[in-house]
């Protein structure tokens, strides 16, 4: 696993010259038309994401769930509307239900959804609700937060959280991707800094408990640990709140005193703690979030800056969606969707996930609609973009030869079509409009200006 650095040190990517907190860290007064199209879409999706839950097919599951949510709660809250809020949430993104999916999944399947909302849905059905320490504040603007276990940080766009919350806070939220940017999905708890070490002594001895359960001996996957365990997690926090001796997040000091105080820890414990949960659980949802510089490679030889190219950015694991190219795009001849289906085929069974696979087909519509190729196999052009994407992200691993042999095409065709592809979409190095993932020249930018940039505008 990688864990992201403080990114509150860090050269704005920009190239501004200035640090990412002054610059492109605060939030913008001129937002993109795209952008406000998310925004807008993730505010109705929240709602018809509601509306979906109290549909009468569902009233069941939703009494199960307020049952499992309320049974390790004080009976005090099970009426109180702050509560009843997040249990909703809990219900509509994590509980299983009988058929083991959630209910975010459900609605996923559903027919006619449009492009932003799948790709939103996409990003929201891996959403865990989980601890966040508190790193920076832009008041009435935004702020930057840190899981307390992985240390992934997300940047999240919230005036009304950023009015309220201090520096070392700790917060129980989930953290929703719109766009370019993170939200928080409803209301959420928050602690002072001083909870931290008890909720990381808590996280540890749960896991190392669920751990012994088990008969296999593969570490737990992150996501499916919180995603079982976040109403637990929440009674916890909850119970901290309500009856420890640590002051609130106003500085004020509660009067009852409790066991939670007798978790002092040292930095040096804690993170001997962290380090041990490390050994029991799975981070491969895990990614980072902004641009991070890792200290440790600005010390390395320049030779060794060739490793950043041509790593092949594939996220895998449990929860990759299938696009459906139909849906998100019109076709002028059949055998262009019949192409496009094949290549999804190919990418979804390899990992890729969805924003990944729908950067690769817009590529192919863009190129169908310019230039209105005229084939008759459709394996000849499959093989040309399973190729042409590899070559997007500089991956060598991948040769003509090879695809060649594996889809039943000539060489000499993969060649000419790729150039072909080239021409027309103009395509460089990592090109923005297809390569949707993080591109490893944001890192080289910091250590190496000029070969990124000449990496940046190489044409394939």
């Amino acid at each position: 696993m990688t864990i992201a650095k403080n990114i509150m040190d860090i050269p704005c990517p920009c190239g501004s010259g200035k640090l990412y907190p002054e610059c492109c860290g605060i939030r913008k007064k001129v937002v993109s038309l795209e952008q406000a199209r998310w925004r807008k879409t993730g505010r109705d999706l929240r709602r018809k994401l509601g509306e979906f839950a109290e549909e009468p097919e569902f009233i069941v599951e939703a009494g199960h769930a307020q049952d499992l949510y309320f049974s390790s709660l004080d009976e005090d809250f099970i009426d109180d509307d702050f509560t009843m809020e997040r249990c909703f949430e809990w219900f509509i993104f994590d509980y299983l239900m009988i058929d083991r999916r959630t209910l975010v999944e459900a609605y996923y399947e559903l027919p006619d959804l449009d492009y932003y909302e799948k790709a939103l849905l996409s990003e929201w059905v891996n959403s865990k609700i989980s601890l966040y320490e508190v790193l920076k504040v832009f008041p009435k603007k935004s702020l930057i937060i840190q899981d307390i276990v992985t240390g992934q940080q997300f940047h999240v766009r919230d005036a009304s959280v950023a009015s309220e919350i201090e520096i070392g806070n700790i917060l129980l939220m989930r953290v929703l991707k719109v766009g370019d940017e993170y939200e928080f999905s409803t209301s959420g708890l928050a602690l002072p800094a001083a909870a931290k070490p008890f909720l990381v002594f808590k996280i540890h001895d749960d896991i190392h408990e669920l751990f012994k359960q088990r008969n296999s001996v593969e570490p737990l996957s992150w996501n499916k640990y919180l995603q079982a365990r976040s109403h637990v997690i929440n009674r916890w926090v909850v119970d901290i709140g309500l009856y420890s001796g640590l002051p609130d997040i106003y500085g004020h000091n509660a009067v009852k005193e409790s066991p939670f105080n007798a978790v002092n820890l040292s930095e040096q414990d804690l993170e001997a703690l962290l380090e041990d949960i490390k050994q029991y659980i799975s981070f491969e949802m895990v990614e980072k979030t902004v641009p991070v510089i890792n200290s440790k490679i600005k010390q390395e030889n320049k030779q060794q800056y060739g490793k950043l190219i041509g790593k092949k950015t594939i996220k895998k694991g449990v929860g990759v969606l299938r696009l459906d190219v139909e849906d998100v795009f019109k076709w002028a001849k059949p055998i262009y969707a019949e192409v496009a289906k094949k290549l999804v085929d190919i990418l979804y069974k390899q990992g890729y996930d969805f924003s990944q696979q729908e950067g690769a087909v817009r590529m192919w519509h863009d190129f169908c609609s310019k230039e209105k190729p005229t084939f008759r196999k459709a394996s000849t052009w499959t093989a040309t973009l399973v190729y042409a994407i590899a070559r997007l992200g500089l991956d060598k691993k991948v040769h003509q030869s090879k695809l060649a042999k594996d889809y039943g095409v000539a060489s000499s065709t993969i060649s000419n079509n790729f150039r072909s592809l080239c021409r027309v979409l103009d395509l460089v190095a990592f090109d923005h409009r297809y390569f949707t993932q993080e591109s490893p020249l944001t890192e080289l930018k910091e250590v190496d200006p000029l070969l990124a940039e000449i990496l940046e505008n190489l044409r394939l």
